[in-house]
């Protein structure tokens, strides 16, 4: 095991980067639908955000779970981990459902296109889909590793103070500090 894939930030920007390029291959179009009518022949292409909604949802709640993870305590590191994975395996699920049945996955979009809610039609998933399940499963698969990894990660006190014995030497950094906290750092002398 790389101790570099066990660091906090590498965990942390793997999570980031996965969930940012999740959300965003749901703004293009993932379905072309050419639907045969009598009347016409349209095409109509469905963005990701349409046809798998959730996909972009809970790729935004794992963007703000990867950020929470870094500055969580052990306790809740478990519990952010758990929501990052339920959210991969959403994700998942999601699109494997637009690549089943994109029929039903565009319906509304192409009822709203052309007034009719069941016509024949052929469609054609484009090759965002399957970059967003590549994202999906780096992101479950990177949840669990951050309920394993995390257990290791140390806990950071932003304003703990260090405790300091009698007969420590001060250098000036340290003279200045306690003159800060309120003590005679020339009393020590």
């Amino acid at each position: 095991m790389s101790s570099s894939m066990t660091r906090p930030g590498t965990v942390m920007l793997i999570s980031l980067g996965a969930a940012a390029i999740a959300f965003g291959t749901t703004l293009p179009t993932w379905v072309i639908v050419h639907v045969k009518n009598t009347l016409s022949s349209p095409t109509i292409e469905v963005a990701g955000s349409d046809a798998a909604p959730a996909v972009s949802s809970l790729a935004l709640v794992s963007l703000a779970a990867s950020v929470a993870i870094r500055i969580a305590g052990p306790k809740l590191r478990w519990a952010i981990s758990a929501i990052m994975a339920l959210a991969g395996l959403g994700m998942i699920l999601s699109i494997f459902s637009v690549a089943q049945d994109p029929g039903s996955a565009t319906l509304t979009e192409v009822g709203n296109a052309t007034g009719m809610a069941d016509s024949s039609s052929d469609f054609t998933v484009t090759f965002w889909p399957w970059l967003a399940l590549c994202m999906a499963v780096v992101l479950f698969i990177n949840a669990l590793w951050t309920a394993y990894v995390s257990r290791s990660w140390p806990v950071r006190r932003k304003y703990e103070r260090a405790v300091r014995t009698e007969h420590e030497d001060l250098d000036e950094i340290d003279t200045w500090d306690s003159f800060s906290a309120g003590e005679d750092p020339t009393a020590r002398v």
